[in-house]
């Protein structure tokens, strides 16, 4: 599943990425989904991990 992750204060998409829990025994909750891509921005250092609540996620 695509998951973007979005600015609040505007439309920018911050980053975007295809995300597969093919290895799970249970359906991904959008938390989950959420949670991996914020992740792997804050990795790529698009975002810093205490801003949370300055981006919303999109599917």
């Amino acid at each position: 599943m695509k998951v973007s992750i979005i600015e609040n204060d505007g439309e920018r998409v911050v980053a975007s990425y295809e995300i597969n829990f093919i290895e799970l025994d249970h359906e991904p909750s959008d938390e989950e989904y959420y949670s991996e891509a914020w992740q792997r921005a804050i990795e790529a250092d698009l975002v810093v991990e205490d801003d949370l609540e300055e981006y919303r996620f999109s599917f």
